[in-house]
């Protein structure tokens, strides 16, 4: 009898096999797609979920660039962009982007310009993040205030202005990554003036990887820190609320801390006169939450 060339299990049982298989083994998605025609079909958008442009496994621009439209607008998922490496390709992403409807986040390293608004505020779900290395114009940030800031991670340059113009903050984070002594953090901590209770300090030795893991639905730094702020406002004790982090450490330390800017836009855009009246007296202010009494962490673990 000749073997049959037919799946063994019903298709849809099968295509669910392999894409837990992939999900959970994502560096196996190449050697996946090698199977037959039909895995390759089920796999291959996995492959393009979750895209970063910085570094292998994930797919280079050339790749992204050789698929249809079509593909990649029921593909992509999550991106996140070095902002020098695609800048070439500026153009290309940013036209991809607007068009791609199934976007649920996108990480931009670079500067932070209002002149990208036109092209993120279409977007009325997703999360968008901004990693920035070089200040940006502080005129600026009134622009940046008409998207409703929800999860920024602020450099200390953007974090009081942040607080009194972007009234919708509910999490801000500065942090810290690439450091060889977590006090150094701790340090900053204590020396910060600003006391409010949506200020999160926290040490991200690896923020690529985290970022990553949050895509796929992991536990990421974003969903500590949430986690981390409602214990406090419960009244909770800061360390049992958030267990060190049990990331190996960071191949490549510096000595000095770097402060990383990053912005999340919760949208949709909120009325730009309403925002300045709340900023005047009629919003959130400092101290309102009375059950939070030290917005920071105390014994700075590695969040």
């Amino acid at each position: 009898m000749q073997p049959s060339a037919d799946p063994v299990f019903p298709p849809e049982l099968e295509q669910e096999i392999f894409e837990i298989t992939a999900i959970r083994n994502r560096t196996l998605i190449p050697t996946l797609l090698l199977v037959c025609k039909r895995v390759h079909e089920w796999l291959e958008p996995l492959l393009y979920r979750v895209v970063v442009t910085t570094s292998t496994p994930h797919p280079p621009l050339s790749a992204i660039k050789s698929k249809p439209l079509d593909f990649l607008q029921k593909s992509l998922h999550h991106i996140l962009i070095d902002y020098d490496i695609i800048h070439p390709a500026k153009e290309f992403i940013f036209d991809l982007l607007s068009q791609c409807s199934m976007i649920e986040s996108i990480s931009i390293s670079g500067n932070l310009y209002a002149d990208l608004l036109p092209t993120l505020l279409p977007f009325p779900t997703t999360k968008i993040e901004f990693v920035v290395w070089r200040p940006s114009k502080s005129s600026e940030m009134n622009e940046w205030a008409r998207a409703t800031l929800v999860h920024p991670i602020l450099a200390l340059y953007l974090l009081e202005p942040a607080v009194e113009v972007c009234t919708s903050l509910q999490v801000i984070i500065t942090g810290f990554w690439g450091i060889t002594d977590p006090t150094e953090a701790q340090s900053f901590t204590s020396k910060l003036s600003l006391a409010d209770p949506r200020i999160v300090i926290m040490v991200v030795p690896e923020y690529i990887e985290d970022w990553v893991v949050g895509a796929w639905g992991g536990d990421d730094f974003w969903r500590r820190a949430e986690a981390f702020i409602a214990g406090k406002a419960q009244g909770g004790n800061p360390e049992s609320e958030c267990a060190p982090h049990t990331q190996k450490e960071p191949k490549n330390c510096n000595a000095l801390a770097r402060l990383i800017c990053i912005v999340t836009l919760g949208l949709p855009t909120p009325n730009l006169s309403r925002l300045a009246e709340e900023a005047r007296g009629g919003g959130w202010s400092p101290g309102s939450r009375s059950c939070v009494d030290n917005p920071f962490v105390e014994n700075l673990p590695v969040l």
